[in-house]
């Protein structure tokens, strides 16, 4: 018996759905033959059987959109989805014929055919690389498909083979239908996007404001061909909006799911601190940008629409690689490795589109240039001019600050971290926490510093900012603010690396010794583990016994135990501070009957720790000495300080050597002495007295007393030569007469000394003065006048102040001499920071000048002059040779400065103001008000002449349209044959009126000169003085804000070109193309 086969039913082919990775080629033959095995199927069944079973896509949203009436239109839709499927498979495979050229090219294997002849009637639209000619699309062109398939026979572009051509060969343009590009640039790179399935996103909303940006930003990509429209993608991204330094707002695309989609490229990115060490070290440095880099890449044409987005304007999609994408930027640094290969590394460095050229010697950085621009025009990158920074010996390159000596820290991060608050919040200490870990080479022992963050952070959401944490900030603040140089290292030289291990981290510093100064060339910390921290107990145990009982020399041992048993009579403990506030020091000294003498320095300077406790052992010892002491026992908590003395660490920064020699000097002075380190809390006096004069107080305790440092003490050790060499200062006649009863031998002088010497009187070996506003005043010699009013003016607690303020606030300062009220104003006046921070000037420099022209009306022709205001356009070429063909004299009025031009200005101000009142809210019709405007000029009568400008030219005042639509009596009484005679005696007449306008106008201008010459101060200048001038609104420093400075310079006068016009030279800069007005100068005092 023969089986019959089942017949299956419609829910049967309701179950058929397309495989995630199945071809439409194969489910259409799938569900074709589920169809013949079902009866009596309707078509409408059938049609959404289909639909639903198929995969989210293009040809599922068709046929949604759209349905088929019957079956056999569908199966037509779907066979043609299914044809667009393999050749789009064969494309991204075989390649494009734009793609292969673009490889041919750069193989240099292209053999372009001979030029065609021309020809009107070729199809200007179309663009054919291979023949650089119009007529045809460059993926129609049989000759380039016939030069492609030789190539491919011949071995040379194997990649290119198709599978199933039997030889490798190209298909016909007239079957493949393969994508082309139609821009003709050459050497365009392709972004290629490999992504699994994915779909679309629901679309924003915006307010109104955003939505304007977003407008404005596709008209601009749209006008840029960045991106084109585009109908049913399957990847649909969403704008997100992010706001700019400027405040505006910039575009971007939220590429997420695409981005998650994308396999990595595994491509490395350049390591940025190898990049920098390697830039480090060259005389002459070229910082590039590229303009909109990634932007230059073309897209793959199947993937362009793989970067759709969707705004209220359409859908659109990227024809260049756009920013945002998961590998961006490693397809754009393979594309700037493969362009500068033979630079990178020698004269030049790239990350990215950052781009920098180096030279180790100045002459040589045109060359390197020209090499790097030759690169940039072969392949046709732009630069971005507003980034592009051109030989210069420093600058900012990946966050760093790079130049010869070496590398230092970004300012900007130092100033973001300076006015950062303390954290209170787990996000913030996170924030810290990524911003010291980008500083972290130029922090010692970075690990130490930052563990109270690190604990922080362990303690999850309940985050408490506790003593610790705040302490560890604002000493990082300190730190960071005087972070050290790192220098570059050189080859072959022998470099040091020095280790520092506590208890929870291990940290080294490499450094190398340059004339004797080691500096430090990078700083690593490593935090332990818990199992590190945690030796062997037989290691600790083996160790703790050779300790103990290893015995030591005899004569070690007899010098330690006359150390312990030695008592000293005099001790001296000492402690300073330095923190956010200011530094200060503290003294202790006890004296054999019991007594303790406190004092606290206070220092107007900036100090470290290690500086601080210096200042405190070299007080501590000269209080000592004048006490007389001949032996001392010193206690300091400063390891650093107590073991440098004993020669067991060595000082290496300079300002430490010139303490240390000091305070070794001082040491000589005592028989015997001995330094020892203490803890903190064995030396709490001190430190309370250090922390006391670190803090700004005004009231001091009686009991304790203060003394003030203007400046370090290694800088008046320096000096005391010169102090003493200063015999005839004014303090010694009368320190000779109070000390010596030493007179002049002239007994007029001898009278007056005595006078004057009855309010001075001499302690310690200084001369005091008994003033009024303080008891007693220090008398200063010449040799520390600059110093004193330059530290009390622009140090540390300075505030620039004038000359009058300046003198009262050193004499309440405790300091006096004679001349003190005329050097303090001519320390202010020449001070540089005040003079470029000044108030502008409001009172004009320059008396008024009275400007009569000649008649405009007397002839007509070419002007002999033309004067115009510092427009591009009256200084180009075409203007120039015009000017030169007629012989017009140009002339520039000087820069921001119209009056020079005032005649023109004037008309100009009543122009515009009567065009605003025409116009209204129309601005953009101005061209087409300006001839009633200028008839309304012409007719209405001016103030200065008593006329109008129509009757001077013409003899009689025109008639206007008001006078003909109300019949006025000119109208009504106007008879032909009278007013030709009355018109000619108008004319004869003129000549008279022409008079006595002018005599009005003069008149005129000398009551305006009056008024305006009442407020000027004149301020006249001769060739050599140095003067700075105003900085004009478009080059002030924008980042500078409202604290930028009001002047620049110093300029130099070099020519006078006219009344309160001068020419100006700058150092370095050279002479200013235009002359400019005394009123943008004041003189500068150097």
């Amino acid at each position: 018996m023969g089986s019959v086969q089942r017949r299956k039913s419609l829910a049967h082919l309701s179950n058929l759905k397309q495989e995630r990775n199945e071809s439409i080629k194969k489910y259409l033959a799938r569900f074709g033959k589920e169809v013949a095995q079902i009866e009596d199927a309707s078509d409408v069944a059938v049609i959404a059987a289909f639909t639903n079973g198929l995969q989210s896509g293009r040809l599922s949203f068709d046929l949604r959109r759209e349905r088929p009436k019957t079956y056999e239109e569908m199966m037509e839709i779907a066979g043609d989805y299914a044809l667009a499927e393999e050749e789009k498979e064969e494309v991204a495979q075989g390649g494009s014929y734009e793609e292969i050229l673009s490889v041919v090219e750069d193989k240099g294997l292209a053999k372009y055919p001979r030029q065609q002849s021309a020809n009107a009637r070729r199809d200007t639209t179309k663009y054919c690389r291979f023949h650089k000619d119009h007529g045809h699309e460059t993926s129609k062109c049989f000759q380039l498909c016939d030069h492609i398939e030789s190539l491919i026979r011949d071995g040379h572009l194997k990649d290119f083979a198709l599978k199933g051509d039997k030889h490798g060969g190209c298909q016909d343009s007239r079957q493949g239908n393969v994508q082309e590009r139609k821009s003709p640039r050459r050497n365009s790179p392709n972004a290629t996007i490999n992504t699994i399935f994915g779909g679309p996103h629901a679309r924003r909303s915006f307010n109104p404001e955003r939505s304007a940006a977003i407008k404005e930003d596709v008209s601009k990509l749209l006008a840029a061909r960045s991106i084109r429209e585009v109908k049913y993608p399957e990847w649909v991204a969403n704008v997100v909006l992010v706001k700019k330094k400027n405040k505006q707002w910039r575009m971007c695309i939220d590429f997420t799911d695409l981005n998650k989609a994308c396999p990595k490229d595994s491509f490395s990115l350049p390591r940025i601190d190898q990049l920098v060490d390697v830039t480090a070290g060259h005389e002459t440095l070229s910082f590039m940008d590229a303009y909109s880099g990634y932007n230059q890449i073309k897209m793959h044409k199947p993937d362009e629409e793989k970067t759709a987005f969707t705004t209220d304007q359409g859908l659109y999609c990227y024809t260049v690689m756009p920013f945002g994408l998961k590998n961006a930027g490693a397809t754009y640094q393979r594309l700037v490795n493969k362009m500068f290969a033979r630079q990178i590394g020698r004269n030049m460095e790239v990350y990215v589109d950052d781009m920098l050229t180096k030279s180790i010697t100045a002459d040589r950085h045109t060359d390197d240039l020209r090499e790097t621009f030759d690169v940039l025009v072969k392949y046709g990158m732009k630069l971005n001019p507003a980034k592009c920074v051109f030989g210069v010996p420093s600058g900012r390159f990946l966050g760093y600050q790079v130049h010869q000596r070496g590398i230092e820290v970004n300012p900007e991060k130092i100033q973001a971290l300076a006015k950062m608050v303390s954290p209170r919040t787990l996000k913030d200490v996170q924030r810290l926490t990524g911003c010291l870990a980008s500083l972290s080479r130029f922090i010692a022992k970075s690990t130490d510093q930052c563990l109270p963050f690190f604990k922080a952070l362990k303690k999850g959401k309940g985050i408490k900012w506790n003593e610790d944490c705040e302490r560890a900030f604002q000493a990082l603040k300190d730190y960071l603010g005087r972070a050290s140089l790192l220098s570059k290292s050189e080859t072959g030289e022998t470099l040091y690396m020095y280790l520092s291990v506590s208890e929870v981290a291990t940290s080294s510093v490499l450094v190398r010794q340059e004339e004797g100064i080691q500096k430090p060339i990078y700083y690593t910390s490593k935090a332990l583990l818990p199992a590190e921290t945690r030796t062997a107990i037989k290691a600790q145990a083996v160790a703790d016994f050779v300790a103990e009982f290893t015995e030591p020399s005899i004569e070690v041992a007899r010098m330690m135990v006359e150390q312990n048993k030695k008592i000293f009579k005099w001790q001296l403990r000492i402690d300073g501070s330095s923190n956010t506030h200011g530094s200060g020091a503290g003294v202790v000294v006890s004296t054999p009957e019991g007594d303790s003498v406190e004092c606290a320095l206070c220092f107007d300077f900036k100090a470290t720790n290690n500086q601080a406790e210096y200042e405190a052992l070299i007080a501590g010892l000269k209080v000592c000495t004048v006490l007389g002491a001949d032996e001392v026992e010193i206690f300091s908590d400063s390891q650093v300080v107590v073991n440098q003395v004993l020669d067991e660490y060595q000082a290496r920064d300079e300002s430490m050597i010139t303490y240390l020699e000091l305070a070794k000097e001082l040491l000589e002075r005592f028989k015997e002495y001995r330094i020892v380190h203490v803890p903190r809390e064995e030396n709490e006096q001190a430190d309370a007295l250090a922390k006391l004069a670190s803090a700004i107080i005004n009231i001091w305790p009686k009991s304790i007393s203060m003394i003030r440092l203007l400046q370090p003490s290694i800088v008046k050790s320096k000096e005391v030569g010169a102090v003493f060499g200063e015999r005839n200062s004014w303090i010694t006649p009368i320190k000779e007469y109070l000390v010596n009863d030493v007179l002049p031998s002239d007994p007029l002088e001898a009278k007056r000394l005595k006078y004057r010497a009855t309010r001075y009187s001499v302690l310690n070996g200084e001369l005091y003065k008994r003033g009024y506003s303080r008891a007693l005043q220090r008398c200063v010699g010449p040799e520390e006048v600059e110093g004193i009013l330059r530290s009390i003016h622009s140090g540390n607690c300075g505030n620039h102040a004038g000359g009058v303020s300046l003198a009262h606030k050193t004499l309440r300062q405790g300091f006096y001499w004679p001349t003190l009220f005329a050097d303090a104003k001519r320390v202010a006046a020449r001070c540089e920071v005040c003079q470029k921070i000044a108030n502008n000037i409001r009172h004009p420099s320059e008396l008024l000048q009275s400007i009569t022209s000649p008649w405009p009306f007397a002839i007509f022709g070419i002007p002999n002059t033309i004067i115009t205001d510092n427009g591009t356009q009256f200084d180009g070429r075409k203007f120039r040779e015009l000017c030169d063909k007629y012989g017009i004299n140009n002339y520039y009025a000087s820069p921001a400065h119209p009056q020079t031009n005032g005649q023109t200005e004037a008309v100009n101000k009543i122009i515009k103001h009567n065009l605003k009142a025409k116009l209204a809210t129309k601005k953009g019709s101005w061209a087409d008000k300006l001839p009633q405007v200028l008839w309304a000029y012409r007719t209405t009568e001016r103030g200065s002449i008593g006329e109008t400008p129509y009757s001077m030219a013409y003899g009689a005042e025109a008639v206007i349209p008001m006078e003909t639509s109300f019949s006025s009596p000119r109208v009504q009484l106007f008879q032909p044959e009278l007013n030709i005679d009355m018109l000619k005696c108008g004319l004869d007449e003129l000549e008279e009126r022409r008079e006595r306008a002018q005599i009005r106008n003069t008149a005129y201008q000398q009551k305006v000169a009056r008024y305006y010459n009442s407020h000027v101060r004149e301020r006249r200048f001769s060739l050599g003085d140095l003067v700075l001038k105003r900085v004009n609104p478009g080059t002030r420093d924008k980042a500078a804000g409202s604290l930028a400075d009001k002047w620049e310079g110093p300029y130099q006068i070099t020519g006078i070109a006219g009344h309160g016009a001068y020419r100006i030279t700058r150092e370095g800069f050279g002479e200013l193309p235009r002359p400019c007005n005394a009123q943008y100068f004041k003189i500068y005092y150097p």
